[in-house]
């Protein structure tokens, strides 16, 4: 029954998105891509002072920083106060390896 609802939402999905007509890796790339523009159309929206972009690969390396940098930026822009965000020193965390990559 779950397989069957998952099948019948997966084909739903596939052709609500126009990729009824490509092969899997097709299809899935395509996903990637409308996804992508949709992330960047609403980063795009953002004030600069909003934004938080990061490279994989360095907040693999310095996830201790990106944890403080938001602490940081709570504190400023939300009101939170500083009592309820703490700084934890991170330890370095393996990038997951990418096919191709």
């Amino acid at each position: 029954m779950l397989h069957e609802r998952f099948e019948s939402y997966t084909d739903t999905l596939v052709t609500q998105l126009g990729h009824a007509n490509m092969n899997p890796l097709e299809s899935v790339a395509s996903q990637i891509a409308s996804i992508n523009r949709s992330v960047e159309q609403g980063i795009a929206a953002l004030p600069e002072h909003k934004k938080l972009v990061a490279q994989y690969e360095d907040f693999c390396q310095r996830p201790e920083h990106y944890y403080n940098e938001i602490n940081s930026r709570l504190i400023e822009q939300e009101g939170v106060s500083a009592g309820q965000c703490r700084n934890i020193p991170g330890k370095r965390v393996s990038p997951i390896p990418i096919a191709g990559g």
